[in-house]
């Protein structure tokens, strides 16, 4: 996974670390330092229910990293991966539930996602965008068209229409 080469190489040796999705775009400003403060990460909290566990991590496409609230140990658990390891199958980011379980999920910082629905298109399953932390982020959502949609060229237009208004 090429997120866990950068941050085994790279990213580990910063005070702080950010990962972001390919489709995410910042709203206002911001700083990692001042969002993380003391916690250890800040993400989207994802939960997937297994019947025997809840597996709980934070998904890696909005992720801070605070490297100084981190020892080595912890450093070496950041591995932003799918897995079904769990029991159940979960999504970029799924593997941080080691470290998170090892701090039973204290000193993580969990952001807010908000759906919101896309006004200007609905032409497809994706007649959506999300907001995150507070609405400081925009996630478009299939951003690459992974899931070959029809009519994808027209709504990303409209979410950068979007975007551009959030931004003026």
């Amino acid at each position: 996974n090429a997120c866990n080469f950068i941050y085994r190489e790279i990213g580990k040796n910063y005070e702080n670390c950010l990962f972001l999705d390919h489709d995410i775009f910042p709203i206002r400003p911001f700083s990692i330092k001042e969002k993380l403060g003391m916690s250890k990460m800040a993400g989207i909290e994802e939960i997937r229910l297994s019947s025997e566990k809840k597996v709980q991590y934070l998904w890696a496409g909005l992720l801070f990293i605070n490297n100084m609230m981190l020892s080595d140990d912890d450093k070496a658990l950041v591995n932003v991966s799918p897995t079904s390891e769990f029991g159940v199958m979960v999504d970029t980011g799924g593997s941080l539930h080691k470290l998170m379980t090892k701090y039973k999920e204290h000193n993580f910082l969990y952001l807010d996602k908000k759906g919101c629905k896309n006004n200007k298109f609905n032409g497809n399953r994706y007649s959506y965008y999300s907001l995150m932390d507070n609405g400081g982020w925009m996630h478009f959502i299939n951003g690459s068209n992974w899931a070959e949609l029809e009519g994808e060229e027209e709504r990303i237009q409209s979410l950068f229409e979007i975007l551009e208004e959030k931004l003026s």
